[in-house]
């Protein structure tokens, strides 16, 4: 919602999501059309409906307008949080209290805080007036951190994103994460957490021959390991992993 008020020195707004009378006496009002009514007295507000305009008069500078969005807000998202289950999976919940032409919440994912990934869809409730709850439980592999957030997307696919949910989970160990096993072409590892030091990929056959190997930079948490087609056929492979000083070993399954 928006609040407008006229003031001695001019016409002020605030967007907020609070009522009025709850305001705390440290909110910042900004100051509306500077450059056409300044600090004018304001002796007048009223808003005309058919136009969504709103008059503005002034103590000797006129009538004045300004335009405004009469539309709800798509979606008024009040809760977003996420909760760790057994340090195994992640249980997503938002909750609203109004929605308008939504069309989908996209639940977005990153190990880094910087680059997120989209999990998941989940239909929203189009137009609603009563709160309504949402959930999702996150089963992928957890990292030693994570970052959630939301994506409230309506009819227009004009989108809104949500405040950032971290999750750590404690006392975790090093470890490699093996994502989409079978592989065709290529192998995404995940490490737990991000790597101390440079470290190295090794693809071997189950008689030890050197399939491919890749070198990662320090911190790489996730990398793309790139496997030669020609020197891969269907079956088991073992990947390895060196960093820190230790190696983490897995069998992978070529398609």
């Amino acid at each position: 919602m928006q609040y407008f008020v006229g003031t001695s020195v001019g016409l002020y707004a605030i967007g907020a999501t609070l009522p009025y009378a709850t305001l705390p006496a440290s909110t910042v009002w900004s100051q509306e059309g500077v450059g056409d009514m300044g600090n004018a007295v304001v002796s007048s507000l009223s808003l005309r409906p058919a136009d969504g305009n709103l008059l503005v008069g002034t103590h000797g500078y006129g009538m004045w307008k300004t335009p405004l969005s009469l539309l709800p807000v798509p979606v008024q998202l009040t809760t977003f949080q996420g909760t760790l289950q057994n340090n195994k999976t992640v249980l997503l919940q938002w909750t609203t209290s109004a929605e308008y032409n939504s069309k989908h919440f996209e639940l977005e994912k990153s190990i880094d805080g910087i680059s997120y990934r989209k999990i998941a869809t989940i239909a929203a409730a189009g137009n609603s007036s009563i709160t309504r709850n949402y959930s999702y439980t996150d089963r992928e592999p957890l990292t030693e951190k994570s970052y959630y957030r939301l994506k409230s997307v309506d009819i227009d696919n004009d989108f809104k994103v949500s405040n950032v949910v971290l999750l750590k989970l404690s006392g975790v160990k090093q470890d490699m994460q093996v994502l989409g096993n079978p592989f065709k072409n290529s192998i995404t590892v995940r490490f737990i957490k991000p790597p101390e030091t440079k470290g190295e990929l090794k693809l071997t056959d189950m008689a030890g021959r050197l399939v491919a190997r890749q070198v990662f930079g320090q911190g790489e948490q996730q990398v793309q390991f790139t496997i030669p087609a020609e020197k891969t056929a269907s079956g088991a492979y073992l990947l390895q992993a060196f960093i820190n000083g230790q190696t983490y070993t897995t069998r992978v399954l070529k398609e």
